[in-house]
């Protein structure tokens, strides 16, 4: 049995495959700020995903050892994130700032696979944009130049993106 378990331990090793135990009980929390360290990208958008991580992802994952995530816990937290936070696209984001911490993990063989990517009902975001459409043409030719029509009547509709 001791030998098996060696075998399959250095073919992980040979694959690159290899989890370190003693790594992956790093926790979420310390895992996720070691990551925003090494975060390159402008402030405001730093201070933007640690506030997200911080407020709505470290209170519920931030114990949670970084080796043991498994699909039903990201389920569970986005299901009570659901009912936290009432902006879908808010929610979208803070979902890829989490993502994002644990595709980072897998990249550096704390985690076997990112468990946000295994998403059962999947909800495809809907955003909505609002177009300007001009509205019908009133104006004949003789009552002025062509650029004036663009000062004509607007009307506003929104169309699914």
């Amino acid at each position: 049995m001791a030998d098996t378990w060696l075998i399959n331990i250095e073919a992980d090793m040979a694959r690159g495959q290899y989890i370190d135990p003693r790594a992956a009980r790093t926790t979420f929390r310390e895992y996720a700020e070691h990551w925003l360290a090494a975060l390159t990208t402008d402030l405001t958008s730093r201070a933007a995903v640690e506030g997200r991580l911080r407020f709505h992802a470290l209170p519920y994952l931030g114990t949670r050892p970084i080796g043991s995530f498994q699909p039903e816990h990201i389920r569970e937290w986005n299901r009570q994130l659901e009912e936290a936070v009432s902006s879908a696209q808010y929610r979208r984001l803070t979902f890829d700032a989490v993502s994002s911490v644990l595709n980072a993990a897998v990249n550096d063989r704390l985690l076997a696979s990112n468990p946000c990517r295994v998403r059962s009902r999947s909800r495809r975001l809907v955003l909505r944009r609002h177009v300007c459409v001009r509205g019908p043409q009133t104006r004949s030719s003789a009552s002025g130049p062509d650029y004036l029509g663009a000062i004509g009547p607007w009307s506003t509709s929104a169309l699914a993106a």
